[in-house]
């Protein structure tokens, strides 16, 4: 399902968001995200600090991000993010000027579109981890890379098993049996 949502998000508003969230930020990393921390040609992001609302409600800028492991350099993992960051019309000192609420109400439009379930921002970031767990990275680096300061938080939220893997492990577990059965049946022949 992570491919079809890249390609129903390409060429959209919502794309840069989007795609970062996959690449682990958090909504609140991603509305601070200032090109300065972009480096396209070692193809990293600087994440550091945060946007978040305080007790009215009102989105301010924070310099320190939720925790000591936050502040990281994260990857571009995603060539279409590095092609959308280098098209990307810079207007302003930060990458998404759009409010959160449009950008999840954007990305949940473009879930119903494509036939998906909406997930928002940090639905995205589950998906981030549920990926590298589906595609054994190991959880050391995909801890660095998604900012979580310890194990426990990304594996008892953030990763989910596949219904590809359990699929898989399935036929494994099949094909094991299924070859039990073949070698006992071979051998009350020969009985």
């Amino acid at each position: 399902q992570i491919r079809i949502f890249v390609e129903a998000v390409h060429a959209t508003k919502y794309e840069i968001p989007a795609l970062l969230a996959l690449c682990s930020l958090r909504r609140s990393e991603i509305l601070a995200l200032t090109w300065d921390k972009i480096d396209l040609d070692a193809g990293t992001i600087l994440v550091q600090g945060a946007i978040v609302p305080d007790e009215n409600g009102k989105y301010i800028h924070k310099k320190e991000n939720k925790n000591r492991s936050s502040r990281r350099t994260v990857p571009i993992m995603i060539p279409q993010l590095k092609e959308a960051l280098a098209a990307a019309p810079r207007t302003s000192e930060y990458v998404s000027t759009m409010h959160p609420s449009a950008i999840l109400n954007g990305i949940n439009r473009v879930c119903g579109k494509a036939g998906l379930p909406e997930v928002g921002i940090h639905g995205l970031r589950h998906s981030f981890a549920s990926l590298a767990y589906h595609l054994n990275m190991p959880e050391k680096i995909a801890m660095q890379i998604g900012g979580w300061e310890n194990d426990t938080t990304m594996k008892r939220i953030y990763t989910h098993v596949a219904k590809s893997d359990v699929s898989k492990y399935q036929s494994i577990m099949q094909t094991y049996y299924q070859n039990t059965n073949e070698i006992t049946n071979e051998k009350s022949q020969s009985l």
